[in-house]
């Protein structure tokens, strides 16, 4: 009895991660770097570019010769809603 106890409880706890891990990220506490891929990524849509935000990112630093962009979860989340036209959610 307890070893199936066990198994659902394990069970639901591995469900529970892999549900966390393919959901967006919760930027609340990150709405300046949400905000600014946003905009990186609504700028790259009117020049009619597109690619993923990691290329942008390493662009723009090779570009600007500094390493000052980062492509964090939450900059990424931005861009890509900037990217397909999605209003802004912070």
């Amino acid at each position: 009895m307890k070893l199936k106890s066990l198994f659902k409880v394990t069970s639901f706890g591995i469900f529970l991660l892999i549900l966390n891990s393919c959901s967006s990220p919760n930027c609340a506490n990150s709405k300046d770097e949400y905000q600014n891929g946003y905009a990186s990524g609504k700028t790259v849509k009117l020049m009619g570019g597109s690619g993923s935000c990691s290329d942008y990112v390493n662009s723009y630093n090779e570009q600007t010769g500094r390493n000052t962009m980062k492509a964090t979860d939450c900059f990424c989340e931005g861009f890509k809603d900037g990217l397909n036209g999605k209003s802004a959610k912070y």
